[in-house]
């Protein structure tokens, strides 16, 4: 395994992860059997590959997630770029199924690996990676052992030519951007929420690529998050203006939705509402001075068992913000 740098040095402990990573070789193996996969056009230009609302695995292979890409005037802007290596080469099919114009960059919307880890197949053709300037450090701390449990999971011949790309950090200011002669608006998470996260807004469709701060249907990981100051951010998503929004797990939610479409109000409430019982419940039980290795039994929020990534995550993120809670008390004596 070895890791291509595309950013100036950063603080040590990152340097010291990557320089480990460099001197490994890529995953090599059987090449990836490849899925044509046709991707949805949401509006004139505006693209999603939906994967699986699940983990990784063997099944899936690795095909869990929102991708997306937008087509400008002038080239092609991809949006994440999936599990692995042949995640990325399948969105690139689907870019090149829709489109002959090149793809001018590929825009990392948060440092999770079933969102980055394709990025391989854009940078061996000479195309910019970009992600908020803290993805790298987030990365260095948390992909340790993403590819060891990656390849585990997907299999070697799956993960074959996969490797951990360093995206440079975005080459403009957040805000009105345009790229590839699309107008677009790149914002940065807001403070709470998912450390590295991008929303990136299309003006002339008004759909927005939220990354991790929406999920459908889902229980995401609050870890190195404000679960209050996150579902008080959810509330930027329902601005009238926005036509529809694409989550990072789940089908895309719409203002006025027809047919088989889902709402997107709903969407938001109810990912507010996890984040409101979630407080409750840990509250609950941290004034009753419930012991860490009590916590398990009466964690359980059964309105939410059904969601994908509530045997994962819920009991992890009652553990954590009960850490969290104990933390704040110490700092306020």
């Amino acid at each position: 395994m070895r890791v291509q740098l595309a950013l100036p040095p950063i603080r040590l402990r990152v340097h010291r992860f990557l320089t480990v990573l460099a001197l490994g070789v890529t995953l090599l193996g059987p090449a990836p059997t490849l899925a044509a996969e046709v991707a949805t056009r949401l509006a004139e230009g505006v693209y999603v590959l939906e994967g699986a609302n699940a983990a990784p695995s063997a099944g899936n292979l690795g095909r869990v997630g929102n991708l997306g890409f937008l087509v400008g005037t002038d080239g092609v802007v991809a949006i994440d770029s999936g599990s692995s290596r042949a995640r990325g080469e399948e969105l690139l099919m689907a870019i090149r199924a829709q489109t002959s114009k090149p793809v001018v960059a590929l825009l990392i919307s948060h440092p999770a690996q079933e969102f980055l880890f394709g990025s391989a197949a854009f940078v061996d053709r000479g195309i910019p990676v970009y992600a908020q300037a803290a993805t790298p450090r987030l990365m260095a701390q948390r992909c340790e052992h993403c590819l060891a449990t990656l390849q585990a999971d997907l299999g070697a011949q799956r993960m074959a030519g996969t490797r951990l790309i360093a995206p440079q950090p975005l080459p403009f200011e957040p805000g009105a951007v345009r790229l590839g002669g699309r107008a677009l608006h790149v914002l940065e998470g807001p403070p709470g929420t998912v450390p590295g996260n991008l929303l990136i807004r299309d003006d002339a469709s008004q759909i927005v690529f939220a990354g991790a701060l929406l999920s459908v249907d889902r229980v995401p990981a609050v870890q190195d998050t404000r679960p209050l100051a996150w579902r008080s951010a959810l509330s930027a998503l329902e601005d009238p203006s926005i036509r529809a929004v694409v989550p990072a797990y789940g089908p895309p939610v719409w203002r006025v939705p027809a047919g088989d479409q889902r709402p997107l109000l709903p969407a938001i409430r109810a990912l507010q509402d996890y984040m409101r019982d979630l407080e409750h419940r840990v509250q609950d039980l941290y004034n009753a001075a419930v012991p860490l290795g009590a916590l398990k039994g009466d964690a359980d929020l059964p309105r939410y068992s059904d969601w994908n990534g509530y045997a994962a995550n819920h009991l992890h993120n009652v553990f954590y913000r009960y850490l969290q809670k104990e933390a704040e008390d110490l700092a306020s004596q």
